[in-house]
């Protein structure tokens, strides 16, 4: 199993804000989200929960880093 880091989109903000979070690496683009230690989704709402398959898209962020972001589902592998 190969884990690498992806943003996930956090919702009820008030601003744009992702944070960053592990996830398995599960070929042809895929890629299982996995809890960060300190998850909690009555303190943060992720667009997508930990558990969902998601398929990711490069972006750049305000900071100028390229970093894989959350930015669709699929029901399943």
């Amino acid at each position: 199993m190969s884990v690498i880091k992806i943003y996930v989109t956090l919702l009820e903000e008030g601003t744009d804000t992702i944070r960053p979070t592990q996830a398995e690496n599960l070929g042809m683009g895929l890629y299982k989200l996995l809890p960060t230690p300190e998850y909690n989704p009555e303190d943060e709402v992720w667009e997508f929960v930990p558990g969902t398959v998601v398929r990711t898209k490069e972006i750049i962020t305000d900071k100028g880093e390229k970093v894989l972001l959350a930015v669709g589902y699929t029901s399943g592998v």
